[in-house]
């Protein structure tokens, strides 16, 4: 898969009018892509965010897309944000040679092998996930989902390799985050404005707290599927009601789906029991 993918037409809900993360209506308020543009998210909140939050998580999204996620959004041929700078058509790729040497070589595009390295987490805490661990502020993952990019075969040929050798640094929380803001403005977009003090995942979107792995996790590969979607990412948003009838909304997020990237979960809204 190394053809540009299309820009999906854009999709802008009402107007916020107030900033979706600290809630505030003074200043300017800048439009937020939901999904990354530089993952072609399209989906637009008008008036959502304030100048300091922006700050805040454009810096954690350009970790993400300018970290590991870089070489495989090139591959991908998705959008970026600075549309006048030109793209790189090729990138570095260290080859393996049959006698097991090393070959740093700058391999074009279209004839090379990029990877996605997604991490694959417990379900969330208050999905039901079992922690392994004691530390409410660490991170728990299980595996990693690669989603592979393209057909190095020419490349490998044209240098006598047998295989190319991936290292890519990976700022986990900087992806979790994302994940948590993701979820959050899908969530206002698609059910409105509710209280932000109920939102148990805005303190981990803006970096003032580690408690991730209660409200963002995990869950079956296989419980996002759309048969015939052509969309390279899913979600939805689901209200579960306790038997005590508090209410968790949960933000399903599927990224890559042709790809099947794994399925995340992110628990955007807990309402108390209504009296």
């Amino acid at each position: 898969m190394t053809a540009k993918l299309p820009l999906a037409p854009t999709v802008s809900y009402p107007a916020v009018g107030r900033c979706v993360y600290c809630g505030t209506s003074n200043g300017p308020l800048s439009k937020e892509h939901i999904l990354p543009r530089g993952l072609n998210g399209n989906f637009v909140l008008p008036e959502a965010s304030c100048k300091a939050c922006a700050k805040i998580t454009s810096e954690v999204e350009r970790r993400v897309l300018r970290g590991f996620l870089e070489h495989g959004r090139l591959a991908l041929g998705l959008a970026s944000r600075h549309k006048k700078r030109a793209r790189p058509t090729s990138l570095p790729a260290t080859l393996i040679k049959a006698d097991e040497s090393i070959l740093e070589k700058e391999l074009p595009i279209v004839d090379s092998l990029q990877v996605v390295h997604l991490p694959v987490f417990i379900p969330p805490l208050c999905l039901g996930g079992h922690s392994r661990g004691e530390n409410p502020e660490s991170l728990e993952i299980m595996a990693f989902d690669t989603l592979h990019i393209g057909d190095p075969s020419k490349s490998l040929r044209d240098h006598s390799a047998v295989g190319i050798r991936f290292e890519d640094p990976m700022d986990v929380w900087a992806f979790v985050r994302m994940l948590g803001k993701i979820a959050h403005c899908y969530h206002i977009a698609e059910k409105g404005w509710f209280p932000l003090v109920e939102s148990p995942v805005l303190p981990v979107v803006l970096e003032v707290s580690n408690r991730a792995k209660e409200w963002i996790g995990s869950l079956d590969a296989n419980s996002l599927e759309k048969p015939g979607s052509q969309a390279l990412h899913l979600m939805n948003v689901t209200d579960l009601t306790a038997p005590d009838g508090s209410v968790c909304s949960v933000v399903r997020i599927k990224l890559f789906a042709p790809m099947k990237g794994p399925t995340y979960a992110v628990a955007t809204r807990l309402q108390p029991p209504l009296r």
